[in-house]
């Protein structure tokens, strides 16, 4: 794993072709969101997210896969990040690939011109914590306050309230 981050900044014919197209694609999406309306500064900081995941996969957009995803995904998890936070992250990485995808900008065709791959949305249902909690909701755990005075009531003085008495 030392090794992971090398190839990202090894100088070569090939890595300078897929950093120029990795730029130029970086650029029209950051074109794209400004002209949604998308303020500058949050706009940089969603670029040098997508930025970071890159280096953090050793891969580029056209070579990511849904793995890597689950594995950075997890690898934010484990470094205790918020879930906010990765939602957050996540869901900048899924419309960055859906912009990829779209047919309207010219990325399939230029990807797989240069190297022969395409980038595809790999930020899949599984990997978004807004998915699986509608897909596997939590168990509901909220505990009504009479619950809550039986439950005191009953460690304390036998369990039962009066009647007409909220103490026990």
């Amino acid at each position: 794993m030392a090794d992971r981050h090398l190839r990202l900044v090894q100088g070569s014919p090939q890595q300078g072709r897929q950093a120029e197209m990795f730029d130029d694609m970086l650029r029209g999406y950051g074109t794209m969101l400004l002209a949604a309306g998308r303020e500058r500064q949050s706009v940089g900081k969603t670029l040098q997210m997508i930025r970071g995941f890159v280096v953090w996969s050793d891969a580029w957009p056209w070579e990511w896969t849904a793995q890597d995803v689950d594995d950075w995904s997890a690898d934010l998890r484990d470094r205790e990040i918020a879930l906010s936070t990765l939602r957050r992250r996540q869901g900048a990485l899924r419309r960055f690939c859906e912009y990829a995808v779209n047919p309207q900008y010219p990325w399939i065709e230029r990807c797989q011109a240069a190297f022969g791959q395409v980038p595809r949305q790999v930020c899949h249902d599984g990997a978004d914590p807004v998915a699986m909690e509608a897909a596997w909701p939590r168990q509901q755990s909220r505990v009504t306050a009479e619950q809550s005075a039986d439950r005191w009531c009953g460690s304390c003085r036998g369990g039962k309230r009066s009647a007409g008495n909220s103490q026990c």
